[in-house]
């Protein structure tokens, strides 16, 4: 049991009290913090993240990214990539990836 995020900020339930997740929403919760976060930028542990912010995305290839996506899902043994998909947004250059997880809890 973790507490429980939304926006990277806790979520605090309608009396006061921090919010806690298990199970399969831990875990999901867990995989959206490696996938998100900077790898590199955590002192305490720097391994934890992904690079996908590095990714040149004129040249994203899927995968490229599946392969990013993998090493930093690695330290989660009961998540696995299943599947990928990923759009571009051409006005903003952003690119948007779908993961899709197979959860062993």
């Amino acid at each position: 049991m973790t507490n429980k995020l939304l926006d990277g900020d806790f979520v605090i339930g309608p009396r006061g009290v921090l919010e806690t997740v298990e199970g399969s929403e831990e875990l999901l919760q867990r995989a959206r913090i490696r996938l998100q976060a900077r790898r590199g930028r955590f002192a305490l542990d720097p391994e934890l993240g992904s690079d996908l912010y590095q990714v040149d995305l004129s040249q994203a290839a899927p995968d490229g990214l599946e392969a990013r996506i993998r090493e930093a899902l690695a330290p989660l043994p009961q998540v696995r990539l299943t599947a990928t998909s990923q759009r571009t947004d051409p006005d903003s250059g952003r690119i948007w990836i779908q993961a899709e997880l197979e959860l062993r809890a």
